[in-house]
């Protein structure tokens, strides 16, 4: 029988995968098994993997040269623990999130996530702050991490992160 939260994370995997093609008019796919072959306890293939065999499976959507050094994480709960982000800790599942996301070759990554009736979000680290274009409504996490809404990220910072792909 499948997997109802399964499919749930694929099919945002497949809109995010849509959203950033609608933004860049480039070629963006859901890795296939994504998380699934080269993640979590299955991160043993990778010492059998050549390092181009390796990006092609890192996180959740098969970028294109263009933003070749970027990575996407894709999460979609039916909820998260917001007052947690405020705890010294933080939210037990969006720090397992980030770590995910760091541990690839990537010079960039984002966390993507979705909550039922709550909207999309954009994590990513603070540092790069500087360079996107983030507007006022932003929530700093664990002194490291920025939130914002996904809502227009990609559309107001089309063009920054194209050249961060040339990096």
């Amino acid at each position: 029988m499948p997997n109802k939260n399964k499919n749930k994370g694929k099919s945002f995997e497949r809109e995010f995968a849509k959203h950033l093609i609608s933004v860049f008019g480039l070629s963006f796919n859901r890795v296939p098994n994504s998380g699934s072959y080269t993640g979590g306890q299955n991160s043993f293939r990778n010492n059998q993997l050549s390092t181009e065999q390796q990006l092609s499976f890192e996180g959740d959507t098969i970028v294109p040269m263009e933003l070749k050094n970027f990575r996407f994480e894709c999460k979609f709960y039916n909820n998260i623990g917001w007052q947690k982000l405020f705890d010294f800790n933080g939210e037990s599942h969006l720090n397992k999130w980030i770590t995910q996301a760091k541990e690839g070759l990537r010079k960039y990554w984002f966390v993507v996530f979705k909550v039922n009736n709550m909207g999309r979000y954009i994590v990513f680290n603070k540092d790069l702050m500087s360079k996107y274009k983030c507007g006022t409504n932003y929530l700093i996490y664990m002194n490291d991490y920025c939130i914002i809404s996904l809502k227009d990220f990609f559309e107001k910072n089309k063009e920054i992160l194209l050249e961060m792909g040339k990096e």
